[in-house]
């Protein structure tokens, strides 16, 4: 059985956030050996973050296709692929964030997280293409200028 609390540590003493919830698992758990790992709570990003991001992927790949810089010409010599948002998301994004930091999903990343991938991805395209480049997504805004 694991489970994984959400707590402050206040004066040297662990101040769950739900202290009903932490009660009712430790008396499951009464006269057993257990182990507590204690790791530092990252935040996730936000759904602003979450919108940015994905539409970056939508405007970079639109971006690319209207430059000329079609899948085949930018990853892969086979065939002509046109850009969607999830074969940008997937075959670009997804690459260099399982290299960059090991997780597979979008959800799992954090803030540093997605301004380190997005630097080293915007910067390899840019060098790539000869100039092509974005600015990520101003959160607070969120306009879509396609």
């Amino acid at each position: 059985m694991k489970k994984t609390f959400k707590a402050k540590i206040i004066g040297g003493k662990l101040i769950p956030y739900n202290p009903k919830l932490w009660a009712d698992n430790i008396k499951l758990l009464e006269g057993r050996d257990v182990l507590i790992d204690i790791q530092k709570f990252r935040k996730r990003r936000t759904d602003k973050q979450n919108r940015a991001l994905h539409l970056w992927f939508r405007q970079m790949a639109k971006l690319l296709n209207d430059h000329g810089w079609d899948q085949r010409k930018l990853i892969k010599e086979e065939f002509d692929i046109p850009w969607t948002t999830e074969t940008f998301k997937d075959n670009l994004w997804r690459k260099i964030q399982i290299a960059y930091c090991g997780k597979k999903s979008t959800t799992e990343i954090n803030t540093e997280e997605i301004t380190a991938i997005y630097d080293i991805l915007n910067k390899a395209i840019s060098e790539r293409t000869k100039g092509l480049s974005l600015p990520f997504p101003d959160i607070n805004l969120l306009i879509d200028r396609e």
